[in-house]
């Protein structure tokens, strides 16, 4: 037998132990169907960061609930849709493979995990699960990057593209079994206004849950040499923590399809219409000083997701930078401050 016939027979073995593993998931328990498909994946090809992301057609929202970087789990996320390669799976419903040509695409993306390391490799993969009536229905994107470059050929997009599709396949039918158990019928008829409030419940939850988490996670360097009961339960008490935390993540994506989402209320004068209430936080922020960081610890969210608003409040501002965005607002309305009380 010859080394392309043994990789075939390895690959084999391999899909076949994951089918069986994800056939087995419980719905109440999707961080271990999202830990088999990240370990399934690191045994096809070399895999330094992974995530899988959950995808709202009702609003366009991206639930990042599951994302591990070198071996860390990183704190679940909800963005709107951007111009990343996430983005670019969901409107295509195809895969993304990192090329020289797709690297502005993928640099598009916000980062996560180690922001100072940069992926050489990246394949992103539409979760998609089929209905009934044969049509497709995207459900969102798995994602397995490397810092070393070309690691991923056509056999790896095929493999991963279909250990997705079981997850789809999977979490498609825990969600068929909630309808059919009626525990989804109310939620569908639930106000847009109710949705957003859960969602604002859940980051509050996450934030506590961050928190014991670095709590849990500070115990590690703590323990004796010896004490090997000690450091398991320590571990299993990190690991509860971040399958919690993706739990939370997805309760949002529970409630069903919003309804119609009441008129928002007027922007201050002289400000685009579609500046969003955050984005608008943000500027306001903004004039006063405060860097990334400290807007990210004002408003209890990610560097990354102020980075995300900023990018949209730079473009509808018509501003290349933070300074013309001031500069900007500062013309449109000088009384900033007694429009939102400082935080």
């Amino acid at each position: 037998m010859g080394a392309k016939e043994d990789r075939s027979q390895n690959l084999l073995g391999i899909l076949s132990d994951a089918a069986r593993r994800i056939a087995a998931t419980k719905a109440e328990d999707p961080y271990h169907l999202y830990e088999t498909l990240h370990g399934t994946a690191a045994r096809l090809a070399p895999v330094d960061a992974f995530y899988v992301c959950l995808y709202s057609p009702a609003d366009n929202t991206l639930f990042f609930s599951y994302n591990y970087d070198d071996g860390v789990y990183d704190h679940p996320s909800t963005l709107p849709m951007g111009n990343g390669p996430t983005a670019w799976v969901v409107r295509n419903r195809k895969p993304f493979l990192l090329r020289p040509e797709t690297e502005p695409t993928q640099q598009g993306g916000l980062s996560f995990g180690d922001t100072s390391r940069v992926s050489r490799s990246a394949l992103h993969v539409p979760m998609r699960a089929w209905g009934d009536d044969g049509e497709e229905r995207l459900l969102g994107v798995v994602s397995a990057q490397s810092y070393e470059p070309d690691v991923y050929d056509a056999d790896t997009v095929h493999a991963l593209q279909w250990l997705a599709d079981q997850a789809g396949i999977a979490l498609q039918r825990h969600r068929d079994i909630a309808l059919w158990r009626g525990r989804a019928e109310a939620a569908q008829t639930r106000r847009s206004e109710h949705r957003r409030q859960a969602i604002a419940m859940t980051d509050a939850f996450v934030r506590i849950l961050k928190t014991i988490t670095k709590d849990a996670e500070a115990l590690r360097p703590l323990l004796p040499p010896d004490g090997d009961a000690l450091r398991a339960a320590v571990e299993r008490l990190c690991h509860d923590c971040y399958r919690s935390q993706t739990e939370a993540n997805q309760l949002p994506l529970h409630l069903g399809q919003p309804s119609t989402t009441p008129p928002p209320s007027s922007p201050p004068p002289g400000l685009p219409d579609k500046l969003t209430k955050t984005e608008r936080e943000i500027l306001r922020l903004l004039t006063h000083g405060l860097s990334n960081k400290d807007i990210a610890g004002r408003l209890t969210t990610s560097e990354n997701t102020v980075k995300f608003h900023c990018k949209n409040l730079f473009r509808k501002l018509g501003a290349r930078n933070r300074v013309e965005a001031v500069r900007h607002a500062s013309s449109l309305l000088p009384d900033l401050d007694k429009t939102y009380p400082k935080g």
